[in-house]
């Protein structure tokens, strides 16, 4: 009995170290994302990147019944020595009236989308945040407004919009792509 006491006693506290462990990685992970987004807005904000923009529905008629709708697409991308195309963000600002919602992609040095996150807008004024962090094959943490959510404390919910957010950055990362080719072939 004292020994599956013992043993019982050891697992939880081995469990518990591994928790900790995962959640120290996950705070590593998420922090380098975020150094990484700065280093970004600040490239960006020097003029470093090139730019594309593309403007959906520029004359903001009604689409889909929403008066006043239109979207912008910009992608910051580099162009290295040898010539190769390198995307490191994505900013989609979609405009509906007097609600506008920034979205933005941010993309590592192998164009693995990292973070994805959207400021929403009304009347001009800042009425939340949705994020989501991405390490190697998982999600590293969700954020509402001004908390993150990491490990456990991922709801189903977060989890099902940041799987969103994720598969909304491919979707605009292959529209990169198809237009860097239309752009490159001849």
């Amino acid at each position: 009995m004292k020994k599956r006491i013992t043993l019982l006693l050891f697992l939880g506290i081995c469990m518990y170290s591994n928790t900790l462990t995962a959640q120290k990685d996950e705070e590593a992970a998420l922090q380098e994302i975020i150094k990484t987004d700065n280093q970004v807005s600040t490239n960006i904000s020097k003029g470093v990147y090139y730019r594309h923009v593309f403007n959906l529905n520029a004359d903001k008629k009604i689409w889909g019944g929403a008066k006043g709708y239109g979207e912008e697409i910009t992608c910051y991308f580099e162009i290295n020595d040898s010539g190769e195309i390198r995307l490191v963000k994505i900013v989609v600002s979609l405009v509906k009236g007097k609600e506008m919602a920034y979205q933005n992609f941010i993309f590592d040095e192998t164009e693995k989308n990292i973070a994805s996150y959207t400021d929403y807008y009304q009347d001009e004024k800042n009425i939340g945040r949705q994020a989501a962090y991405f390490g190697d094959k998982s999600i590293v943490g969700v954020g509402v407004n001004d908390k993150i959510f990491i490990g456990d404390d991922l709801t189903d919910a977060m989890v099902g919009t940041a799987r969103k957010f994720y598969l909304k950055s491919r979707k605009y990362k292959k529209m990169f792509e198809t237009i860097i080719s239309l752009q490159l072939s001849e």
